[in-house]
């Protein structure tokens, strides 16, 4: 069986979450991050989907800026991943991605007109990863570590790395 690669590692963290915190920039230039539920996760290059409306400051922000960042974050597995955002009107992929709890957000439903989709596509991520057995063997090298008085020393491309995408 073959290693799995950073990317690999990354799009199966990412198949884990249903929502990510995206961060713009404002025109103010401060950060601004909110949770946004993933509509669609495209392998192998970790492209993500999120639904909004035409209305909200962060299209305005994507148009303006569109180097942001999307971060998930769960009790053992993290993943942070910058690059660059459109917002796109494609009313064949809004039909196909629409899914009833957005109704919350677009009472007149797919057909709503003011739905977009932000495509983010990451050119780096990082990941960390200490589910299951991964997490095990980091907490016994930190247990080592600590018991012997240094700083721990721990690098496992299946727990951790730093990936161009």
């Amino acid at each position: 069986m073959s290693e799995k690669t950073g990317v690999e590692n990354i799009n199966e963290i990412i198949d884990d979450f249903n929502v990510a915190m995206l961060v713009t920039q404002s025109v103010e230039g401060e950060l601004h991050a909110r949770p946004m539920s993933i509509a669609r996760h495209d392998e192998p290059d970790a492209v993500l989907y999120f639904a909004t409306s035409a209305f909200t400051g962060k299209t305005a922000e994507i148009e303006r800026e569109p180097h942001i960042s999307v971060t998930m974050q769960s009790g053992n597995q993290y993943v942070s991943l910058s690059g660059e955002a459109s917002v796109s009107d494609d009313r064949t992929l809004i039909k196909k991605l629409y899914n009833k709890t957005w109704d919350a957000w677009f009472p007149d439903g797919a057909e709503q007109s003011d739905i977009r989709l932000v495509r983010f596509e990451p050119t780096q991520g990082e990941y960390w990863d200490l589910s299951g057995m991964k997490g095990i063997k980091f907490l016994w090298e930190a247990g080592k570590a600590v018991a012997r008085d240094e700083k721990v020393d721990y690098e496992d491309a299946k727990s951790h790395a730093r990936v161009s995408l």
